[in-house]
């Protein structure tokens, strides 16, 4: 969500900003609500979209629009990807298919979400943004036990 007013006259700044994220309190969605504040953002957890939208737009005081982006991450080291990736076989596999070599850590996936929050991604809509390491150069294939 992007707010309708600029703090900052640095394209990558959040100050000012506000967003709603849901399922932000773990895994990736933790790791997004970091990666913006860490930037100055202002951050309401949400657990439900619609209802929360509302409220926060109340609150702020703001006109409030939505970027129509999505992040569509591959195997992320988050607790639950862990627990898929013990088997060390369906991990090796994983690897094998991710021309990175090796599986994102959730701070990656939290600077993507900073940057489409941040006024230069301004004309960034519409599209679903990989944070895959390569994977989808493959095609959407994934590995064989």
């Amino acid at each position: 969500m992007r707010g309708a007013e600029h703090a900052s006259t640095d394209p990558f700044s959040l100050v000012g900003r506000f967003a709603v994220v849901t399922g932000g309190t773990k895994g990736l969605g933790e790791a997004i609500v970091e990666a913006l504040c860490e930037r100055g953002c202002r951050v309401f957890r949400a657990r439900e979209r619609a209802r929360t939208s509302r409220v926060i737009s109340r609150a702020s005081g703001q006109r409030i629009t939505y970027a129509s982006t999505a992040v569509a991450p591959w195997y992320i080291a988050t607790p639950l990807a862990k627990q898929v990736l013990k088997n060390e076989t369906y991990r090796r596999a994983v690897v094998d298919r991710t021309p990175a070599g090796r599986v994102g850590e959730p701070p990656e996936v939290g600077a993507v979400a900073a940057f489409l929050v941040a006024p230069a991604s301004s004309y960034v809509t519409g599209v679903v943004i990989p944070i895959d390491g390569g994977f989808t150069a493959h095609g959407f294939i994934p590995p064989k036990l």
